[in-house]
């Protein structure tokens, strides 16, 4: 499936070096099936400038990235959130 995000994103730059970070909502991460402190695989294609992201390995194994998910605890309902 082939999704394309609008306006649920934030990119941003921390640290010195300064590393590029990608900010999804919350609604947006549970709707891709993240899981809080789970793993997500990232491909990055400069080519196309594209960058993929899903919760289960690539079939490549060149240029993969591996992240872990943060969270943030609901005020409501007090459960973690895929972040």
């Amino acid at each position: 499936m082939n999704l394309r995000l609008t306006k649920v994103y934030t990119v941003s730059k921390k640290g010195k070096p300064e590393k590029p970070r990608l900010f999804l909502q919350h609604l947006v991460c549970e709707a891709a099936g993240f899981k809080a402190r789970g793993e997500i695989y990232i491909q990055i294609n400069e080519g196309k400038e594209e960058v993929t992201l899903q919760n289960y390995p690539f079939p490549d194994s060149q240029d993969i990235h591996t992240v872990h998910v943060a969270s943030r605890k609901s005020k409501v309902s007090g459960e973690e959130r895929p972040l």
